[in-house]
């Protein structure tokens, strides 16, 4: 299970979509396009876009019907990739759709009488995102999910002056639209978290270079279980043959390690 995160526009979905087909896309961002235009030739790749109303278009189902769709999957997983695209959008779908079963006088609403989703949406959204990990991580396929850092800002201190509120305000970056919980439970399900992002130079005629950090730096979160290096650029290129080639190379100078190991310890007979 891998989880790719970075801001919009850094290659997570094309990169997610060069892995072995036939690939599922479960579409909660409605960005499709940016794969059909790198892989024109790919005829592998299924797409569904999932919103609150299933009516809107052919390609379209709603949440309820994505939820029996993916649960499915347990019995009968035809692809060779999943993905979801992204978590971000899902979590928000989530929250949504749970305010579309509550009484107009119950939901909770702005000073300008917007609703706006409540504690029992938050843990809706962090009820469904276990239930969809715990189905995903028991897969017999590459499940991929996709995420987009959003900028928060919340209160550590309760009451108080107007000056200590905002002094206790944390800045974090979260995976989650609204609640927080999620964020603590998500990148426990993965052993794999790449960072994409867009290493930008400075002269307007040479090609920004796109780039997957696999450590964490900072505020920025990576991990991997392959011994892959630090950073790998991906510019222009499909991901997942930079990867096999990265794990093959690993492979062939460990055996050639053990072949040296080995004949040392015959030279030494």
């Amino acid at each position: 299970m891998g989880l790719f995160v970075g801001p919009n526009g850094n290659g997570k979905t094309v990169a997610a979509a060069s892995f072995p087909g036939p690939i599922m896309v479960w579409d909660f961002d409605g960005r499709v396009e940016p794969i059909k235009a790198f892989y024109p030739n790919r005829d592998d790749i299924e797409y569904w876009t999932i919103g609150l109303d299933e009516d809107t278009r052919p390609d379209v189902i709603g949440f309820t019907e994505w939820c029996k769709r993916f649960e499915a999957l347990q019995e009968n997983c035809p692809y060779g990739t999943v993905i979801m695209d992204s978590y971000t959008a899902y979590s928000a779908l989530a929250c949504f759709h749970q305010m579309g079963f509550r009484k107009p006088e119950d939901l909770k609403r702005t000073k300008g009488g917007l609703p706006i989703p409540d504690w029992d949406e938050f843990k809706g959204e962090t009820g469904v995102m276990l239930q969809t990990l715990e189905i995903a991580k028991i897969l017999p396929c590459h499940f991929i999910c996709t995420a987009h850092p959003i900028s928060k800002a919340r209160t550590t201190k309760q009451g108080g002056s107007t000056n200590e509120v905002l002094a206790s305000m944390v800045r974090a970056s979260t995976l989650a639209t609204y609640g927080w919980k999620t964020d603590s439970f998500l990148p426990n399900y993965f052993n794999e978290i790449y960072y994409f992002y867009t290493d930008v130079t400075a002269h307007l005629a040479t090609p920004n270079k796109y780039m997957v950090q696999t450590v964490s730096a900072g505020e920025i979160v990576g991990k991997t279980a392959l011994g892959l290096p630090p950073t790998i650029e991906i510019t222009g290129k499909p991901f997942y043959p930079i990867l096999q080639a990265i794990l093959k190379e690993k492979e062939m100078a460990l055996i050639e390690k053990v072949k040296a190991k080995e004949a040392a310890a015959n030279a030494g007979v």
